[in-house]
């Protein structure tokens, strides 16, 4: 609750003395006005216009499985910020106000796309480690996205193309042979996100493993994988019951953690449980000493801006390469 309040004041603070204009794209001409209403308390002006204008600018578009017509979705630059949002999400079919919480994500995405193009985590109210870097892979565009923090608050971000930047060999994913080709023919990783801490670099990629919450939750598993324990809150109570955050060991000279709530995504199969993490250096087994600086990578994760109200289970810079990847921000 402490770290959900946290996001959200964040977001109130930004958005109090800010303009965000409601753009109706779905060719249906929506009564944008319960949703302007809806953030009269939360921006100090919210208006419906025609158009996307420069500042910020939440676009109301129907799914794409519904959407014949030219591609409605617009890309946000350094001057116009725009996030988008399903009818559905917002509007109910007599125009009142539903999905509450889809509105104030799309005020969060809005922040979030700001920090990126002014190179900040301050607005979040939260924290980065100075001179850390993080690397993240875009296969779809064959891209190295970068980001390194100058000092807790402001960071600068980079980007190299394997086959057209002739400095792509200082790529930590090419310099350390990660890449590999998937069936569609694209460079992929398995590691989801790099890390270089004090010249030392790290790589953070799933495990087979997954958590239990209790030993009876396990043999009950195991005696009947048909069992229904997380349909019903009895079940959630009897076996799923605590909360687990951030919990990490050091095992056979790799860092191993989890992060999430019990009983959040583990309503359908054992497959859907938290999943271990690993983390290796690229230099040799993490000793004890230096597990300290990894744990206070994964501080990183006890962030709800990036999931809204759940816990990121990736170390947050990674919310801001992948959203500067879909930005094709300018650098």
């Amino acid at each position: 609750m402490k770290l959900n309040k946290k996001v959200t004041r964040a977001v109130a603070d930004f958005f109090k003395d800010k303009k965000v204009h409601f753009v109706d794209q779905t060719g249906k001409e929506l009564d944008l006005a319960p949703v302007a209403e809806y953030f009269a308390d939360k921006t100090a002006e919210a208006t419906c216009v025609e158009q996307v204008k420069e500042g910020f600018n939440i676009v109301v578009v129907i799914p794409p499985k519904d959407y014949n017509g030219k591609d409605s979705y617009q890309r946000s630059n350094s001057k116009c910020l725009i996030q988008h949002i399903f009818q559905d999400n917002c509007l109910k079919k007599n125009g009142q106000i539903m999905g509450k919480s889809a509105l104030d994500n799309s005020l969060k995405e809005l922040l979030v796309k700001y920090c990126v193009v002014n190179r900040t985590v301050k607005p979040l109210q939260i924290k980065g480690i100075p001179n850390a870097e993080f690397h993240y892979w875009e296969k779809k565009a064959g891209t190295c996205w970068s980001l390194r923090f100058k000092d807790e608050e402001t960071f600068e971000l980079a980007k190299s193309n394997q086959l057209l930047d002739s400095l792509s060999e200082k790529n930590p994913f090419i310099e350390h042979g990660l890449l590999w080709k998937d069936k569609k023919g694209r460079m992929t990783s398995d590691y989801e996100l790099l890390a270089r801490i004090d010249g030392e670099l790290y790589g953070i990629k799933q495990s087979k493993l997954r958590t239990m919450p209790n030993k009876s939750l396990y043999y009950k598993t195991i005696e009947d994988p048909e069992f229904r324990y997380y349909r019903n809150k009895t079940g959630l109570d009897e076996y799923m019951s605590g909360i687990v955050y951030e919990n990490h060991w050091l095992e056979n000279g790799r860092v191993k953690y989890n992060v999430g709530k019990i009983g959040r995504g583990m309503q359908t199969t054992i497959d859907k449980v938290s999943v271990v993490r690993i983390i290796n250096s690229f230099s040799g087994d993490i000793l004890e000493e230096e597990a300290e600086k990894i744990y206070r990578m994964l501080k990183m994760t006890e962030v709800t801006f990036v999931k809204y109200k759940d816990l990121t289970v990736l170390p947050y810079p990674l919310k801001l390469l992948k959203e500067a990847a879909r930005m094709k921000i300018e650098l």
